[in-house]
């Protein structure tokens, strides 16, 4: 990990920051795109973290991270490195009611700065935003399908998302029903309360968002949820 530069981008946990962050000759941008190791066993499916390592921009022709040249033994070990080294024990909050909707307007410009340009853009925009061919939220990637969700602007949160079928639907019709839960939230709210969830090791019915990522404050979620409530104003 160490002799291969990981740690020039990549924080793991309880380590430094990224040195690229805060060096001038580096572009820190790019460097704050790179995430933080130890969400990636959630993030990524094991079989495919060994061809990353093997040739990032062969699994992704515009990923940002460079070639690191390794060999098979190094691959193996730096992959069990990542996915299994013991983690600081992290002991998730206790799942809290849902803060009530806010009695105030809620614009699309509040929630965009607050919640989808800070934590939704990274996988989910378009290439000049992202860097490159949007995300994998637009066009697959850690082994999972693309869903060609772009959450940069207004009109493209209108067109929606690819199902498992592959076909079209609104981020805003009903998510299955959470266990114990008479009625259905709309899908973009439904992810965010699912990844509390599975913070706690709780399942859901639906896959969480940030993918592997911490989940949103309470604060963040009510926001989306007074948002969408009040018809989705612009």
């Amino acid at each position: 990990f160490k002799a291969k530069g990981c740690g020039t981008c990549h924080a793991y946990g309880d380590t430094d920051q990224p040195a690229a962050v805060a060096d001038p000759r580096f572009l820190a941008a790019d460097a704050l795109l790179a995430p933080d190791l130890a969400f990636t066993r959630d993030r990524f499916r094991k079989d495919q973290l060994d061809s990353w390592l093997s040739s990032p921009q062969h699994v992704r022709k515009d990923a940002l991270m460079p070639d690191p040249k390794l060999s098979e033994a190094e691959r193996r070990d730096l992959g069990a490195y990542v996915m299994r080294r013991p983690l600081p024990y992290y002991q998730a909050p206790a799942l809290a009611e849902p803060l009530p909707l806010l009695k105030r307007e809620v614009t699309f410009d509040e929630v965009n700065q607050a919640v989808f340009r800070k934590v939704c853009w990274h996988c989910h925009a378009q290439p000049d935003f992202a860097r490159g061919d949007g995300g994998p939220g637009m066009t697959g990637g850690f082994g999972f399908k693309p869903r060609r969700l772009d959450l940069s602007e207004y009109s493209a949160i209108l067109g929606g998302y690819l199902d498992e079928r592959g076909e079209r639907r609104s981020v805003f019709t009903p998510a299955p029903l959470f266990e114990g839960e008479r009625e259905a939230r709309p899908m973009l709210l439904a992810v965010l309360h699912a990844r509390q969830r599975e913070e706690r090791s709780e399942a859901a019915p639906v896959r969480g968002m940030p993918l592997g990522l911490p989940a949103l404050s309470p604060e963040q979620i009510q926001l989306v949820a007074s948002w969408i409530d009040q018809g989705r104003p612009r």
